[in-house]
């Protein structure tokens, strides 16, 4: 008797109902998730269906999916923690884990609301339905609150009850799924915000020690010196007393937290966030491309990329470096001052020259400036990358004519929604070093408002650049890849899209070389103007250093 299949919707902090699934003699066919982020994570779950071979899925399921599960025979599809809406079969038994007692705790993430709340939790198994955590109950169990519980120990309880609920299901499922009972009306709790998790002056120390339960493992917020942390680790501290003098303390209303783990606040850059810094940038423009929207999405996994978006500012984060603000300086500048001093210093790269001299006049001394050759942009006449004139450019020229000159002869298409797949499959052909970031940009390109060409030659595509708007006369150039290595071809792909943003643009900045020797011969030898940048490391001067000053 063959296994009765099933697929599998959900993330790593629910990894045991796979294993329930496979202990209970299903078979998995497909596994889908999301890609691993700081919260969410997936690691788990994408290793077993690797190293199982089952087909993995990391990006939205579609109503193609689901017809391509039914297909394959699917009985069962078990959901626990996938955040995407999935399409309804009528063929499969569709169930979802919900990690709350419904109809109480509707809403994506009811754990910390609970804790705010003071109110129990729970799991539930119901159907899946048109509409969010609505459908038919099949089990469920409620967890009370322990005096002191957190997100951490909340979440561990979840963890042991969905799996056991789950088994208990799969003992006697028909019985269960034709016996649902329908959900009363019942309570929708919003994901919390960032206002939700974020302890103030005001606030008291039962209701400060409150938030950081709900939000344990997670992070609260707060501010201090005009700066937003996240408290990783803390106390509250009703009434007076000594305090130790190691860690941050932030007055309450009562009391003081204590704060003993803490960082500054960034968080990852989404798609959400386009308006807002697209906004800034417009009032705010660097000379440099780095602070455009499409190039910090499409980097932002590769270099960990994170934002703080203040008024009238945003600064990005990578590593220990910070991408230097685009913004109104007022703004800005009281927000670094005031990260220096919980700092004690910092590095920021990127700063064009109208940037770097406004940080050096509010830090002085303070602010060491140098010239990062690896990080400057290169920025060229759209329509002398069309001509090749002048005798700097002859070399140029003849690679070009030489490229034009072949046979099948090369030719271009702008790239569409339709013919995107042919970059996809260029770029996974290539996967060069800044692959990971092509792949981000192919995936929302029409998100991120990205535009390009396509270099054909008879029927076989052998190159691609991606591109877009800077400023109103700068077309933007991200990725350039091309597989055919006969001479002239990268420049024949780069001028392609140059003279195809024409009607538009009249200049193409090229980004930074980032070091690579190869890739800065290339764009030296187009004879473009240089965009400078800077590397600033501000410290903070002690007392006496002062004074010797």
């Amino acid at each position: 008797m063959s296994a009765v299949k099933a697929a599998y919707f959900g993330i790593d902090a629910l990894r045991d109902c796979l294993n329930v699934l496979i202990e209970h003699g299903y078979e998995i066919t497909s596994v889908f998730t999301i890609e691993d982020d700081a919260y969410d994570r997936t690691a788990e779950i994408c290793r077993f269906a690797q190293e199982h071979h089952i087909p993995l899925h990391t990006t939205r399921v579609t109503a193609e999916d689901i017809r391509a599960l039914e297909d394959a025979g699917v009985s069962i599809s078990v959901t626990a923690g996938y955040p995407w809406k999935i399409p309804l079969s009528d063929t499969i038994m569709q169930l979802n884990i919900h990690p709350a007692l419904l109809p109480v705790g509707r809403g994506a993430w009811p754990m910390p609301v609970a804790i705010l709340k003071n109110c129990s939790s729970g799991v539930t198994l119901h159907k899946l339905a048109r509409d969010f955590d609505r459908g038919d109950i099949l089990l469920q169990e409620e967890i009370p609150l322990d005096r002191g519980e957190t997100l951490v120990t909340l979440s561990e309880k979840i963890a042991q009850t969905a799996p056991r609920l789950l088994g208990e299901f799969l003992e006697r499922p028909q019985f269960l799924w034709e016996n649902a009972r329908k959900q009363a009306e019942g309570e929708y709790w919003p994901e919390p915000s960032d206002e939700d998790r974020t302890i103030s002056p005001t606030d008291s120390a039962a209701k400060a020690e409150r938030v950081l339960r709900a939000f344990d493992g997670y992070g609260s917020l707060c501010t201090l010196g005009g700066v937003p942390i996240v408290v990783e680790e803390g106390r509250c501290l009703a009434g007076g007393g000594a305090l130790p003098k190691e860690g941050l303390t932030l007055e309450l209303s009562d009391g003081v937290l204590l704060i003993t783990k803490w960082h500054p606040y960034f968080r990852e850059i989404t798609l959400a966030d386009r308006s807002a810094m697209e906004a800034i940038r417009s009032r705010h423009p660097s000379e440099l491309s780095d602070f455009t929207f499409p190039l910090l999405y499409c980097w932002r996994k590769a270099l960990q990329l994170q934002v703080h978006i203040g008024q009238d500012f945003f600064l990005v984060k990578s590593g220990d470096s910070l991408f230097c603000p685009v913004g109104d300086a007022a703004q800005y500048i009281p927000y670094l001052k005031g990260l220096l001093a919980l700092e004690k210093q910092l590095t920021l790269r990127f700063c064009d020259t109208a940037y770097a001299s406004a940080i050096r006049g509010a830090f002085g001394e303070q602010a060491v400036c140098a010239l990062c050759r690896d990080d400057c942009d290169y920025i060229l006449e759209n329509q002398l990358l069309e001509s090749l004139s002048g005798g700097a450019l002859g070399k140029r020229r003849n690679d070009f004519h030489h490229y034009s000159s072949l046979l099948p002869p090369p030719e271009t298409e702008a790239v569409t929604k339709e013919n995107l797949h042919h970059v996809r499959e260029l770029s996974q052909a290539s996967r060069a070093e800044d692959y990971p970031a092509q792949e981000e940009a192919i995936r929302h390109f029409e998100e991120l408002g990205l535009e390009g060409v396509l270099v054909k030659r008879g029927q076989r595509y052998v190159g691609f650049a991606l591109a877009s708007q800077k400023e109103p006369d700068v077309m933007q150039g991200h990725f350039s890849k091309t597989m055919d290595e006969e001479r002239g071809a990268a420049l024949y792909t780069v001028r392609a899209c140059s003279v195809q943003g024409m009607e538009k643009y009249s200049y193409t900045n090229l980004e930074d070389d980032m070091g690579d020797e190869g890739l800065r011969c290339f764009k030296q030898s187009l004879h473009a103007d240089l965009i400078s940048s800077f590397t600033i490391d501000i410290k903070e001067v002690p007392l006496f250093e002062k004074e010797m000053v």
